[in-house]
C-alpha cells in the first residue's frame, strides 16, 4: 500500500486554502458592492478624457528638502494631456516658518502637476492661528509661494473684520495685501 507523499498533501491543502480565501474575497466584494448602493450616475460622472480616477489622494510639495504644502482630496481625476489633477473636497496645509501652519479648505480645485500651482473654488476657508479668510476662488503659485484671488474676500481676526474685492497673501513674507473697495472695522482692543 502506497503512502501519500507529504509534499503532495501540503500542496493540495495550500491550494484548498487559497481557493477558499479567493471565494471569501469574491463573496465579500459582491456583498459590499450590493450593499453600498452606488449612484447609477457614478460612471457617467467620470469625464471620458480622464486617464485615471483616484479616491482619497494625498500630495506633498517640497523644495530643497523642506515641506512647503500638503494636499488631501476625497477624489481626483488625472488628465495627462493637460498635466492636471481635478480635485474634490480639498484640504491643504501650508507650512510656514517657526512651525506655523495655514490651513485651506475648498469644495473643488485643480493642481497643475508640472508647476505645482493650485486653483481652488467653492466655500474656501483659509485659517491661520489668529485669522480666518473666506472667499470663492483662490490661486496658489508654487514658485512665488503666493495665494491670491480676484473675487471678493472677507478676513476675520480677533480685533478686526475686513472685506475687499481682491487680495494676495505672500506666504514667504507672511504679508497680505487687500485691494479694491476695502472696508471693515477694527476693535479698540487691538493686541500690542
Amino acid at each position: 500500500m502506497a503512502r501519500p507523499n507529504r509534499a503532495r498533501i501540503i500542496r493540495w491543502v495550500s491550494i484548498a486554502i487559497l481557493l477558499t480565501g479567493l471565494a471569501v474575497l469574491v463573496g465579500v466584494f459582491f456583498l459590499k458592492r450590493d450593499t453600498d448602493d452606488p449612484s447609477p450616475f457614478l460612471i457617467e460622472s467620470i469625464p471620458h478624457e480622464a486617464n485615471l480616477t483616484i479616491s482619497k489622494i494625498h500630495q506633498t510639495a517640497t523644495r530643497k528638502g523642506v515641506k512647503e504644502w500638503s494636499l488631501d482630496a476625497d477624489s481626483a481625476q488625472f488628465f495627462n494631456a493637460r498635466k492636471q489633477l481635478v480635485l474634490n473636497t480639498i484640504a491643504m496645509v501650508f507650512f510656514m516658518e517657526n512651525n506655523r501652519q495655514v490651513h485651506l479648505s475648498a469644495d473643488r480645485g485643480t493642481l497643475a502637476t508640472e508647476s505645482k500651482d493650485v486653483i481652488v473654488t467653492g466655500n474656501i476657508e483659509v485659517k491661520s492661528e489668529q485669522n480666518r479668510l473666506k472667499t470663492d476662488e483662490l490661486h496658489y503659485t508654487y514658485e512665488e509661494r503666493l495665494l491670491f484671488g480676484d473675487v471678493p474676500v472677507e478676513i476675520i481676526g480677533q480685533s478686526f473684520n475686513l472685506k475687499a474685492d481682491r487680495m494676495s497673501y505672500d506666504l514667504k513674507a507672511n504679508r497680505a495685501v487687500f485691494e479694491g473697495n476695502v472696508r471693515g472695522f477694527f476693535s479698540e482692543d487691538l493686541p500690542e
